[in-house]
């Protein structure tokens, strides 16, 4: 089955840490079911880093649906909300987007590294026909 075309960074629809092609449906099923983490949040600054030539990405966390071992989010206690930061390839130009993100990844030198980072709304499409169509590799939560 076809999945419609999703925008998100950069005129993409998915990234993958190594290349920033996007990631396919079974990969992204994939990386929901087995990343070190997978959180929803929105979209913060992107700062590029030079010495290293990988761009951080601030998020505000909504909430985190899984992780392996601490994820080492700011909280901000006045109002009760988390803030992270993923790195991805700064050569993947990511832009900063509007909206809510599910985002994917692995913990790679004690840095969150993102997998993938579909709209919300389209990761709940992608998973609800999955689901029906038997192919969700493990159980939803959201």
């Amino acid at each position: 089955m076809c999945f419609p075309p999703v925008k998100l960074f950069h005129n993409s629809t998915f990234f993958s840490f190594t290349d920033c092609r996007p990631c396919d449906t079974e990969e992204l099923i994939r990386s929901y079911c087995t990343s070190d983490f997978v959180f929803i949040g929105e979209m913060g600054r992107v700062r590029n880093r030079d010495e290293d030539e990988k761009s951080e990405v601030e998020f505000k966390v909504t909430r985190v649906v899984r992780k392996l071992g601490a994820l080492h989010f700011r909280t901000n206690t006045d109002i009760q909300q988390q803030y992270g930061k993923i790195v991805v390839p700064k050569k993947c130009q990511v832009r900063n987007g509007r909206g809510i993100f599910l985002i994917t990844g692995s913990v790679r030198f004690g840095e969150l590294a993102k997998t993938c980072s579909p709209y919300l709304s389209d990761w709940e499409n992608i998973a609800n026909i999955a689901l029906r169509e038997g192919r969700m590799e493990c159980p939803l939560v959201l």
